[in-house]
């Protein structure tokens, strides 16, 4: 008679249908999804069978409870960790201190017998019971918690033989370094352990489709073998309950189909259990006789098992670290050339840009900017003819010296170089005080010429150089500018507009190394430097005339 199950918590409903089976846990692969952090990811579950419903914890951390009336029954091992229900009862699942409540109604099922309290008992024994794994079985099995290692150890202290195998896998297994390794030392000690098996077959859980499990090693007494398809009743078992199992027939799993087509008489599967997931399985058998393997030999397996799925997890663990490794020299050595590429790069990019993408790499802001800034054009005054005179070395010489020793004077001034073309320079200066930006400019300038009267001084054979400078002040238009042509496009960073290109006019005007300013720059001066007004200048693309004014030695030059 099928039944129609409703789960109320607080009175809200959270499930309601006539499934033949309804899990319970925290995470949303279960029906009834419940977030509080002491109920297990996968809890427990509702189950129909011929008898009735029943509600089973899967071997949950704080376990469950049926509270039906005044009287609660745990969900435990002396239970066989499951108990029939009937309308009106309530799961308690989760944290013992702060049970979360679900109240069942349950539609057309008949009346449950009362359960019968149970005493206390140890969760970390094999438990003998059976087992409902589909419909037809009726016999004994042994099953193992395979959570419970250190209760299957207790049980196995005194047995030398058990503790001889668990030497040679731990023996076997110390220099491997691989999986496959693994595996093979693995199927050959389990073969062995186990006089009455003729077969051990080993299954990995497949990353891609973890319900699926890939056959990696099968082997007999005379060597490897063809591996046998998993039984879709084992796993379902060893997936949900966590169980290792021996089993005395195919018979008794409800007649397994690939045990029964490979004529396997009896056997165990333990898992590959390293503490955290479920990684595969071994599975030893037995094609001649039934009923052969105990509760005895399950507990050595799932020993074996255990410790196979910890190397494994290990060997995992060591492979991940080597990606990384690997993921991080190749990281490291991609940073190592691009802080190259960007030394060279910095060299050929304004300080204003550098600095910029260097702050703010996604969006560094080098959109054109309106601001108040001092312009400042420097070429060395006769260069053409030195050109046609001098050497092409002498003259690369000479530029670098010249230009090497101006640099200093130029940073320490705030100053920023936009562009350098032959034997010119074109300098930034900007401050968010006009006045700063506007005499730093012109301190600059007059130290470099102050450099230049020494660098003259100290070459012999060649004629003194002269370098002219042309500054003007006033807002400029500051940033990326792009031009395009038939071969793609170029992108430069510099300042343009009337105050750059009347900056260049001056800087031309100027002659045998004088420094020039314009009337903007001069008025905001005051009387720090002593300047010589000129006569109104025509300069070319500029409307009026403009009185230039020169930079005279100062008070405090040599």
């Amino acid at each position: 008679m099928a039944h129609r199950i409703q789960i109320f918590r607080d009175g809200t409903l959270l499930h309601d249908s006539d499934a033949e089976r309804i899990g319970i846990g925290r995470t949303d692969v279960n029906d009834v999804a419940l977030a509080d952090d002491g109920v297990s990811r996968r809890h427990g579950e509702i189950t129909a069978t011929p008898a009735g419903l029943v509600y089973r914890d899967l071997r949950s951390s704080n376990g469950s409870e049926v509270r039906r009336g005044r009287d609660r029954f745990a969900v435990d091992a002396a239970a066989g960790f499951e108990r029939p229900l009937e309308d009106g009862d309530e799961l308690l699942v989760g944290d013992p201190d702060a049970r979360v409540v679900l109240s069942l109604r349950i539609s057309g099922a008949e009346p449950a017998a009362p359960p019968t309290p149970s005493p206390p008992a140890d969760e970390n024994v094999l438990r003998l019971g059976t087992l409902d794994l589909g419909d037809g079985m009726a016999t004994i099995l042994g099953v193992n918690r395979i959570d419970d290692v250190a209760a299957i150890s207790l049980r196995l202290e005194d047995d030398k033989a058990a503790l001889l195998c668990l030497y040679k896998l731990l023996k076997g297994v110390s220099g491997i370094r691989d999986t496959a390794g693994l595996f093979q030392t693995l199927g050959e000690l389990v073969i062995d352990s186990f006089p009455m098996a003729t077969h051990a077959s080993i299954y990995l859980r497949n990353p891609a489709s973890p319900e699926d499990f890939v056959p990696l090693l099968a082997r007999t007494r005379r060597g490897p073998t063809a591996p046998t398809p998993a039984s879709r009743t084992l796993l379902r078992r060893l997936l949900e309950s966590r169980e290792a199992i021996v089993f005395k027939s195919p018979e008794s799993l409800g007649g397994a189909v690939s045990l029964i087509s490979a004529k396997i008489q009896s056997g165990m599967v333990a898992p590959l259990f390293d503490e955290d997931e479920v990684r595969g399985f071994v599975q030893v058998d037995s094609r001649t006789l039934a009923g052969v393997f105990g509760e005895h030999d399950l507990d050595l397996l799932t020993l074996m098992g255990n410790q196979a799925a910890l190397i494994l997890k290990n060997l995992s663990m060591t492979e991940d670290l080597k990606l990384l490794n690997a993921d991080l020299t190749s990281a490291l050595n991609r940073i190592e050339v691009l802080n190259k590429a960007k030394e060279h790069l910095s060299k050929f990019v304004p300080e204003t840009v550098r600095k910029k993408v260097e702050s703010s790499p996604i969006d560094p802001g080098l959109n054109p900017t309106d601001i108040d800034a001092t312009v400042l054009f420097l070429d060395i005054g006769g260069y053409t003819k030195l050109t046609e005179a001098l050497e092409r070395e002498k003259i690369i010489f000479l530029v670098e010296k010249y230009f090497s020793a101006f640099l200093d004077d130029i940073h320490e001034h705030g100053g920023d170089i936009n562009e350098m073309a032959g034997d010119g320079l074109m300098i930034i200066f900007q401050h968010d005080d006009p006045m700063v930006h506007c005499r730093n400019a012109v301190r600059a300038s007059v130290a470099i010429r102050r450099k230049t009267r020494l660098i003259n001084g100290t070459l012999e054979g060649l004629d003194a150089i002269a370098v002219n400078m042309g500054i003007n002040t006033g807002v400029v238009s500051i940033g990326a500018k792009k031009m395009e042509g038939i071969s793609g496009s170029r992108w430069t960073f510099t300042a343009t507009g009337m105050v750059t290109n009347v900056s260049a006019r001056i800087g031309a005007y100027a002659t045998n190394g004088m420094i020039c300013v314009s009337p903007t720059t001069a008025s905001r001066l005051g009387t720090e430097f002593r300047t010589k007004e000129h006569a109104p200048v025509q300069f070319k693309n500029v409307s009026q005339p403009m009185p230039v004014f020169e930079i005279l030695d100062g008070l405090d030059d040599p």
